[in-house]
Protein backbone atom coordinates (compact mmCIF):
# COMPACT_ATOMS: atom_id res chain seq x y z
CA UNK A 1 0.00 0.00 0.00
CA UNK A 2 2.87 2.30 0.91
CA UNK A 3 3.95 2.33 -2.96
CA UNK A 4 0.73 4.42 -4.00
CA UNK A 5 0.35 7.86 -4.62
CA UNK A 6 -2.82 9.25 -3.95
CA UNK A 7 -1.98 13.21 -4.32
CA UNK A 8 -5.09 14.80 -5.78
CA UNK A 9 -6.66 11.67 -6.91
CA UNK A 10 -10.61 11.22 -5.84
CA UNK A 11 -11.10 8.69 -3.59
CA UNK A 12 -12.99 6.74 -6.47
CA UNK A 13 -9.63 7.22 -8.51
CA UNK A 14 -7.59 6.48 -5.60
CA UNK A 15 -9.86 2.93 -5.05
CA UNK A 16 -9.48 1.90 -8.93
CA UNK A 17 -5.64 2.56 -8.88
CA UNK A 18 -5.23 0.18 -6.00
CA UNK A 19 -7.34 -2.42 -7.20
CA UNK A 20 -5.89 -2.27 -10.32
CA UNK A 21 -2.58 -3.84 -8.42
CA UNK A 22 -4.39 -7.02 -7.68
CA UNK A 23 -7.25 -9.10 -7.52
CA UNK A 24 -9.74 -8.95 -4.15
CA UNK A 25 -9.56 -11.68 -1.38
CA UNK A 26 -13.06 -13.50 -1.07
CA UNK A 27 -12.87 -13.39 2.52
CA UNK A 28 -14.73 -10.14 4.17
CA UNK A 29 -12.15 -9.98 6.77
CA UNK A 30 -8.92 -9.64 4.68
CA UNK A 31 -11.09 -6.90 2.62
CA UNK A 32 -11.91 -5.19 6.07
CA UNK A 33 -8.27 -5.01 6.53
CA UNK A 34 -7.50 -3.78 2.83
CA UNK A 35 -9.81 -1.15 3.51
CA UNK A 36 -8.64 -0.07 6.57
CA UNK A 37 -4.99 0.24 5.09
CA UNK A 38 -6.19 1.96 2.12
CA UNK A 39 -8.27 4.19 4.38
CA UNK A 40 -4.84 5.42 6.19
CA UNK A 41 -2.96 6.08 3.43
CA UNK A 42 -5.36 7.66 1.75
CA UNK A 43 -5.72 10.43 3.98
CA UNK A 44 -2.39 10.87 5.22
CA UNK A 45 -1.19 10.97 1.82
CA UNK A 46 -4.40 13.31 -0.30
CA UNK A 47 -4.32 16.78 -0.01
CA UNK A 48 -7.54 17.74 0.92
CA UNK A 49 -9.31 21.41 2.03
CA UNK A 50 -11.07 19.93 5.35
CA UNK A 51 -9.77 18.11 7.61
CA UNK A 52 -11.30 14.12 6.22
CA UNK A 53 -11.51 10.93 9.34
CA UNK A 54 -9.95 8.27 8.11
CA UNK A 55 -13.25 6.28 9.71
CA UNK A 56 -15.33 8.23 7.19
CA UNK A 57 -13.11 7.65 4.36
CA UNK A 58 -12.95 3.12 5.30
CA UNK A 59 -16.70 3.63 5.21
CA UNK A 60 -17.30 5.42 2.13
CA UNK A 61 -14.62 3.19 0.57
CA UNK A 62 -16.71 -0.18 1.91
CA UNK A 63 -19.76 1.16 0.45
CA UNK A 64 -17.90 1.22 -2.99
CA UNK A 65 -16.41 -1.88 -2.74
CA UNK A 66 -19.52 -3.64 -1.37
CA UNK A 67 -21.56 -2.11 -4.22
CA UNK A 68 -18.92 -3.28 -7.18
CA UNK A 69 -18.65 -6.36 -6.51
CA UNK A 70 -22.90 -7.44 -6.38
CA UNK A 71 -23.77 -9.81 -8.89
Amino acid sequence: MQSFDFKNMSIVEALRTMLDGFRLPGEAQKIEVLVEEFAAVYVSRAAFAVSVQPSLTRAVTLCCVCTATLP
